[in-house]
């Protein structure tokens, strides 16, 4: 069985008024929420909240924003295989799906209605690039093959296309960095596997040319000179004094600062 997971965040909302939203939507019989199975996590952006129970879709995500009078996205993942969300924020809201047309086909109007807009979160969530986030808005197809080497959404993800857990990217995009790896542990759910830190990576020693650049090297003294692309030139910057206190060889470029901390996403 695949994973079945749902999250939700809330921009600029204070954590007991998201715990109160959560717990008036468990009290409501439509739904199916674990209050003692519900992860919160606050930050400068707001409130995120990993909801156990049943997945509750764009209904869910409606009542918790009614209840906490405040802009809810509710991201799913579903069964492993695709992962969507449903927005409200006053009068506005969005829906995606990256496999609209997963149960049964339905119609141009649906699809399109599954489509996403960013231009439609961009007043709630810290979106400084909308074109951005229409990376991660694609309908997925059923070819394995193209879905490989359509590749990542955007440099530093964790997840590529084809991978439901793009979905937490797509948050950390929002300004909600993912925050749940240890209760996703503990529960025995496999995560996308960590990018190797900068050291790791430059270890590997990738050639920083192709392979009809480096036969001219015989032939350029220019291009025997070193640059900002080879791993030893980047190693022994790195290994200056200044450069070492502050640690970057042991930075993982997929692993985003949350913004409370007040650090750089690298």
């Amino acid at each position: 069985m695949g994973v079945f997971l749902q999250f939700a965040l809330f921009p600029g909302c204070q954590e007991e008024a998201v715990r109160q939203a959560v717990e008036g939507a468990a009290r409501n019989p439509q739904f199916t929420v674990d209050l003692d199975e519900c992860l919160y996590s606050a930050s400068y952006e707001g409130t995120q909240v990993l909801i156990a129970g049943e997945l509750g879709f764009d209904a869910l995500a409606k009542e918790l924003s009614q209840l906490a009078q405040n802009p809810v996205m509710l991201l799913y993942l579903y069964d492993g295989d695709f992962w969507g969300y449903d927005f409200y924020g006053g009068r506005e809201e969005d829906h995606f799906s990256t496999m609209s047309d997963y149960f049964e086909p339905i119609s141009q109007a649906e699809k399109e209605r599954l489509a996403g807009n960013p231009a439609a979160l961009a007043g709630w969530f810290p979106v400084r690039d909308e074109k951005l986030l229409s990376r991660y808005l694609l309908h997925w197809s059923d070819d394995e093959e193209e879905l490989e080497e359509a590749g990542f959404a955007c440099s530093g993800d964790c997840a590529p296309y084809g991978d439901c857990w793009q979905a937490a990217d797509f948050a950390a995009q929002l300004g909600f960095p993912w925050p749940f790896d240890q209760a996703m542990e503990e529960a025995g759910i496999t995560l996308p596997p960590p990018l190797p830190t900068l050291q790791e990576i430059l270890e590997q020693g990738i050639p920083p040319q192709s392979k009809e650049a480096a036969e001219m090297l015989g032939h350029s003294p220019l291009l025997r000179l070193p640059h900002a692309l080879m791993p030893e030139y980047q190693l022994a910057l790195l290994a200056e004094p200044g450069v070492v206190e502050l640690g970057l060889m042991e930075k993982n470029p997929g692993r985003r600062a949350s913004p409370s901390q007040g650090t750089a996403y690298l």
